[in-house]
């Protein structure tokens, strides 16, 4: 087990340092292949796992390819509120990429629910000054103010 993590972490390297020099093609497949070995080895709902699915989302992300990214990001959420609750930080961090990626492919409306809902917990759980509160609330705004909607975006700011 100690031999596959030190494999596995030489090919997280690899992939982060392929992505950096702007080969996001190959840093993807050695991502998916990371993925790939850590659901075969450890589980599919192991932290190794579901850090390679956030990764590999990421990336997919990156390279506007935006349905992919939202389904591995739908079902990391669903592992995470399974795994951890619907209130963790990482099942909220994991939401609000999911909603940046349905904005970003055009879903408005889905990303604003998922953001308020994001918003809300982060308040409740962090304080309104916190700065993932307030990396919400901008989100937020923005989205209130890109769908025409100034008055709410305003009355969040």
């Amino acid at each position: 087990l100690a031999a596959a993590e030190e494999q596995l972490d030489a090919m997280r390297e690899t992939a982060r340092q392929l992505h950096q020099d702007g080969k996001t093609q190959e840093a993807l497949q050695v991502n998916s292949t990371v993925l790939a070995t850590c659901r075969s080895t450890f589980g599919v709902s192991d932290a190794r796992t579901l850090a390679a699915m956030n990764a590999t989302a990421e990336m997919l992300c990156d390279m506007h390819r935006l349905a992919e990214a939202q389904v591995l990001w739908g079902e990391l959420l669903a592992l995470l509120r399974e795994r951890v609750g619907e209130r963790h930080p990482a099942t909220l961090a994991t939401m609000s990429h999911l909603a940046a990626a349905k904005y970003a492919s055009g879903d408005l409306g889905a990303a604003v629910t998922m953001h308020e809902f994001v918003l809300q917990q982060r308040r409740e759980i962090l304080a309104e000054t916190h700065a993932e509160t307030l990396r919400s609330l901008s989100a937020l705004a923005a989205l209130h103010h890109e769908g025409g909607r100034t008055g709410a975006a305003r009355a969040l700011l």
